[in-house]
């Protein structure tokens, strides 16, 4: 790999853990955590860090009933989610994502 992909790389893989530090600084009910765990899943599945979000069932429901999204975020959520793991190749996470969505 070239120097400037690598450093451009880093910088992402900077970016994602920003998110992710961001995310879990902000308060739980606060409806911006939506906005960057969206924004978390799009850049960690474009930097292949998409192990970083690994989402837990229990969590998910639980957030996003406690930010009131809404069933269409919700399922853009779940279709972010499901769309990252996929072009990540995470296959084996994969099986659970369906089961979340038969519960909104």
């Amino acid at each position: 790999m070239k120097l400037v992909e690598q450093l451009v790389q880093l910088m992402l893989s900077s970016c994602v853990l920003s998110l992710s530090n961001l995310f879990s600084g902000l308060d739980e009910t606060s409806p911006l955590r939506y906005i960057v765990y969206m924004a978390l899943i799009r850049l960690a599945a474009q930097t292949n860090l998409i192990h970083v979000v690994n989402p837990k069932l229990d969590e998910l429901r639980r957030w996003l009933t406690v930010w009131d999204v809404g069933t269409a975020k919700a399922q853009a959520l779940l279709r972010g989610l499901y769309e990252a793991y996929t072009e990540c190749k995470h296959r084996s996470s994969l099986f659970y994502i369906p089961f979340v969505c038969s519960s909104f």
